[in-house]
């Protein structure tokens, strides 16, 4: 009695682990793959399939298996032949405002090495956009002090316009519900 009992216990815990393996084992590499994930899953605020206007990637972020917290960024179709459909790139991880991520990517440059760059990523009202700020350096030289006083006088500064436009991701699918419930 005792070793049927092991052996049912020894195969449900077999049978389980199968199961849960091939659930998360199956890779996203289309957006047809990454729809039907989520038309099947109840997805949370930063998750669903999203672009990068500036180099036309699409990308599906979705809920990590490290963390509750912390969302996966799988690219699903990319012009760039370096990286690969299915591959996990970055991730958004939550803050105490619901609205703002710490976003994580990686990025390859044009010598073929890739290094990590930590931005902030902040969804918009209606949630159908995602723009991210990354780290800027400030540096300048006032050189007005070896010049006389006449020079010092003139002062030239260059603001583009393109600067302070965002940048970021657009959702493409689901489309948030802007509206409320709706009641019968």
């Amino acid at each position: 009695m005792r070793i049927f009992r092991g052996f049912v216990i020894i195969t449900l815990l077999i049978v389980c682990t199968l199961q849960a393996i091939s659930e998360t084992s199956t890779p996203i590499v289309n957006e047809g793959l990454a729809r039907e994930w989520c038309d099947t899953h109840i997805i949370a605020n930063p998750e669903g399939i999203w672009e990068y206007p500036s180099d036309e990637t699409k990308v599906l972020i979705r809920q990590s298996d490290i963390s509750r917290y912390r969302y996966d960024i799988v690219v699903i179709d990319t012009p760039d032949t370096r990286i690969m459909p299915g591959q996990i790139i970055g991730y958004l991880q939550s803050t105490a405002d619901p609205g703002q991520f710490e976003m994580l990517v990686s990025r390859t440059g044009a010598l073929g090495k890739s290094d990590m760059s930590k931005c902030a990523a902040k969804l918009s009202r209606g949630g159908n956009t995602m723009a991210v700020k990354g780290r800027k350096i400030k540096f300048s030289l006032n050189t007005r002090w070896l010049l006389s006083n006449f020079w010092r006088a003139l002062r030239v500064d260059f603001k583009d316009p393109l600067d302070d436009l965002p940048c970021g991701l657009i959702r493409i699918y689901p489309q948030p519900d802007t509206k409320g419930p709706d009641y019968l």
